[in-house]
């Protein structure tokens, strides 16, 4: 079983993000705060990352955790959009790097538009990007999608996404310091259980180019 230790630190995307989401703790995938490039950690660390404190803003209110209910792998797992090589310069990979904390609307036009339209893409299109915006201030990294462009078609990849989308459903509503709790609880005996032990079966391993955001970012969009 992975550490339990580093709460929300896949799945949210700050500006750091150099592991894989096999080898991230359970609630490492729970919430979300924007990163540069990568995808992946909590507020924390996204202040961390960002090189400035984070805002207060607004806790959601609601049931913690939601119940599921019916979870189709539509709301997990979408085909890729077409990622051109050459679309992010090196400076538009250099900007990706040090963006700070701020919504996505605003990431995407500090980049050209070739390059936000390969990197980025929202949750309710049909087709993803390598970074799915899930609300203003929140991305998820595409692992399964990128791994299934590089020819990984194993069960288990696909699972990471369940996992990583679950525990954003079941904990979204949670307060920032629930958030970390309702995570590791909803992976390791929970709703989200099976998708976190299935992702687990993967091992840690992802295909070259697509181990990091910022691997896959610079393999697929980059010069």
């Amino acid at each position: 079983m992975r550490s339990l230790l580093v709460l929300l630190s896949v799945a949210l995307v700050a500006c750091g993000d150099a592991t894989s989401p096999a080898s991230s703790s359970p609630a490492a995938d729970a919430g979300a705060a924007p990163s540069s490039v990568t995808e992946g950690t909590s507020d924390a660390s996204a202040a961390k990352d960002g090189g400035g404190a984070v805002d207060a803003k607004p806790q959601p209110t609601g049931t913690c955790p939601a119940a599921i209910g019916a979870f189709d792998e539509s709301e997990y797992l979408h085909p890729l959009h077409t990622l051109q090589k050459g679309s992010c310069s090196a400076t538009d990979l250099d900007t990706l790097q040090k963006i700070g904390l701020g919504s996505y609307a605003a990431r995407r036009k500090l980049v050209s538009a070739t390059c936000a339209k390969c990197v980025y893409s929202d949750v309710a299109d049909a087709e993803w990007g390598l970074l799915v915006v899930v609300d203003p201030d929140t991305a998820l990294t595409n692992y399964a999608g990128c791994a299934a462009v590089a020819g990984d078609t194993r069960a288990c990849v696909k699972m990471n996404s369940a996992w990583r989308f679950c525990t954003r459903k079941a904990c979204g509503q949670c307060s920032g310091a629930q958030k970390n709790a309702c995570a590791e609880s909803e992976s390791t005996s929970g709703q989200c259980q099976s998708y976190f032990d299935a992702d687990t079966a993967c091992g840690g391993a992802w295909p070259a180019g697509c181990t990091s955001s910022d691997e896959m970012i610079t393999a697929y969009c980059g010069p």
